[in-house]
C-alpha cells in the first residue's frame, strides 16, 4: 500500500513540475516557439484576474512592452516577426489607453505618463534593429515604429488635454457634456 501511495505521489509530483516547467518556459517564449500559446493564455489569466482599473492598463502597458521586445528579438535573431505580433502590440496599447481615459485625472496622467516612456524606449529599440534587420523585416519594424509614433502623438495629447483625450477613447465624464440649448 505504501509503495502504490509513493508512486501516485511520484507521478503527481512529475507532472506538476512538468506544468510548471512548462509555465517557466512559456513565460520567456517568442511568438514563433510552440508553447507560445500558453505564454498567452496565462497573460490572458493574469488580465481577468486584475479587478482594478488601474492596475488592468499598468499590465497592458508592461504588455505591449512585452510585445515590442518579442518583435525586436525575432528582427535581432534574423526572423521577421508575423503581423498577429504587431496586433497583440496595438491590442494591449488601446487596451490600456481605453481603460486609463476612464481612471482619475492623477491615475490617468500616471498611467499615461508609463506608456509614454514605454513607448519611447521601444521606439528607440526597433529604431535600432531596423539597421541590421532583412528587407521584411525592416517594413514590419517601420510599420510597428509608424504605430508607436502614433500612440505616442495620442498620449502626449492625452497628457496636455485629458477631456479631449477621455472623449477620444470614450469615456465621457459625467456634467462635461454639453446640454443641447435647441434646435440649430
Amino acid at each position: 500500500m505504501n509503495a502504490l501511495l509513493i508512486k501516485a505521489a511520484l507521478v503527481l509530483t512529475m507532472i506538476f513540475g512538468s506544468v510548471g516547467g512548462t509555465a517557466v518556459l512559456a513565460a520567456e517564449s517568442l511568438p514563433d516557439s510552440p508553447i507560445y500559446p500558453i505564454k498567452l493564455a496565462m497573460e490572458d489569466a493574469r488580465l481577468a484576474m486584475t479587478q482594478d482599473g488601474a492596475d488592468e492598463a499598468a499590465l497592458h502597458i508592461a504588455l505591449a512592452e512585452e510585445r515590442a521586445a518579442e518583435i525586436v528579438t525575432l528582427v535581432e535573431e534574423g526572423v521577421t516577426p508575423d503581423t498577429a505580433a504587431q496586433a497583440r502590440l496595438e491590442q494591449h496599447i488601446n487596451a490600456a489607453l481605453n481603460v486609463a481615459a476612464q481612471q482619475s485625472d492623477e491615475t490617468m496622467r500616471t498611467l499615461l505618463t508609463q506608456a509614454q516612456v514605454m513607448v519611447q524606449t521601444q521606439t528607440q529599440h526597433m529604431a535600432d534593429a531596423e539597421t541590421s534587420a532583412s528587407e521584411p523585416a525592416q517594413q514590419m519594424l517601420g510599420t510597428v515604429g509608424g504605430f508607436l509614433n502614433r500612440a505616442g502623438q495620442e498620449i502626449e495629447e492625452g497628457l496636455q488635454n485629458p477631456q479631449l483625450f477621455r472623449l477620444r477613447y470614450g469615456h465621457i465624464p459625467e456634467g462635461s457634456v454639453p446640454q443641447e440649448t435647441g434646435p440649430c
